[in-house]
């Protein structure tokens, strides 16, 4: 479970957060992220959180996307506010293909990302991520960036960078 959690974090939100270098810096405060994620055995996951972000916090996101070293990207483009890459990972003795979109427009960033893995984990080879988020405002009192407000209002600190 923890390569899933790594994976889908590799896949995904690290080479969009990465990509942020090409595209306009995201406004700072808080910010909302729903995600639907499904696979081939028809497990369907729904998380939403919000996250108080700066631009410090983006260029350290970036700066982790990065140094992931298992990653190699196959392609890559930027046009406008729409970002696409392609990459393979290699993670113990999976093989991850990945294909990711993120487009930014004003307040609203919608990404989509399709993975297959072999062999398969725990019968799981194909991952579609669909997500949107939205600017919602200043973070909160108490809330600093990199910190993430679970959908039950939970506040969980995020590691200083």
């Amino acid at each position: 479970m923890k390569t899933k959690l790594i994976f889908a974090a590799v896949t995904f939100w690290l080479p969009v957060c990465a990509a942020y270098a090409d595209l306009p810096e995201l406004k700072e405060g808080l910010w909302s992220f729903h995600s639907v994620t499904t696979n081939n055995l028809g497990n369907k996951v729904e998380n939403t959180v919000k996250l108080c972000r700066d631009h410090a916090y983006d260029k350290h996101i970036r700066e982790l996307g990065n140094k992931t070293s298992s990653c190699v990207k196959i392609s890559e483009s930027t046009s406008g506010g729409r970002y696409s890459v392609e990459q393979r990972c290699t993670i113990g003795k999976y093989v991850m293909l990945g294909k990711s979109t993120a487009v930014l427009q004003g307040n609203t960033l919608h990404g989509e990302s399709h993975t297959t893995t072999t062999p398969a984990m725990g019968g799981e080879s194909e991952t579609t991520v669909i997500s949107d988020s939205q600017y919602e405002g200043s973070c909160p009192s108490g809330v600093v960036p990199g910190d993430t407000i679970r959908a039950d209002g939970t506040i969980s600190h995020g590691r200083k960078y």
